[in-house]
């Protein structure tokens, strides 16, 4: 059982996935099909390699709009059954069912902020439209839908998962940072020496959200108490030194 994916890892899930047209193609395209049904007995039967999957999918991607065309016209891709389904023998959804592929897809409505989530595995009831890479079941609709593999998912987190090991644990050095983002703030001529102190904090918490990413949930709720303890005696020393 996989756990919750991040966003990151779903939105790279999703960015290097195959729309449902693509596979559509591959599986209809007389010169592609015998390939991509090959490619898909093998991870049916072994759950290994990719790179055959891959090899088809890209070049059914690449086709032209007016290739596509034909090739529907011809009734070598249908993507329905009279009752609005897909033909009963495309692999695709058996891959999905069992997990080695992955669908990642935008739920119905999108919203700006969204990121693409996983489909889960009971949504795969062939009721899906590939040409607008849509699908739905038990309730639920995904737009922009995406396969993956499950290979893949599994290089992502482990990737993740080593970067995230090898930083340091703990929070960041708070006095170091605060003091490194106060005299940025003055070399840029950001910081009112001859104003109150407390108008210094929000520069400080942006300044540091930006700078560090990472931290930017702690960096933008840094109590006012501890950036004064750090930054008043040189605040002090700037504002005397402004007098002088």
């Amino acid at each position: 059982m996989i756990r919750v994916p991040s966003n990151q890892i779903c939105q790279q899930m999703w960015e290097s996935g195959y729309d449902l047209l693509s596979y559509l193609v591959a599986g209809g395209d007389p010169n592609l099909a015998p390939k991509y049904r090959a490619a898909c007995a093998k991870l049916l039967s072994s759950n290994g390699s990719t790179s055959d999957l891959a090899e088809v999918l890209r070049t059914a991607a690449a086709m032209h709009p007016d290739e596509i065309a034909f090739l529907e016209h011809k009734m070598h891709i249908v993507s329905y059954h009279p009752d609005g389904h897909w033909r009963d023998d495309e692999p695709i959804f058996e891959l999905l069912r069992l997990g080695i592929l992955v669908g990642y897809g935008f739920i119905h409505p999108r919203k700006p902020q969204d990121y693409p989530q996983p489909i889960p595995l009971d949504v795969w009831n062939r009721n899906a439209d590939a040409w607008e890479s849509s699908v739905s079941g038990n309730g639920m609709s995904f737009l922009a839908v995406r396969v993956g593999t499950m290979a893949r998912y599994r290089r992502l987190v482990a990737t993740t998962e080593s970067q995230e090991a090898e930083r340091p644990v703990g929070r960041p050095p708070v006095r170091e940072k605060v003091r490194e983002a106060f005299q940025a703030l003055c070399e840029a001529k950001l910081i009112d020496a001859d104003g109150s102190l407390s108008k210094t904090y929000q520069p400080i918490r942006d300044w540091l959200s930006r700078a560090y990413p990472e931290n930017a949930d702690q960096f933008s709720k840094l109590a006012g108490e501890t950036i004064r303890r750090v930054i008043t005696d040189d605040f002090k020393a700037m504002s005397s030194g402004n007098k002088q």
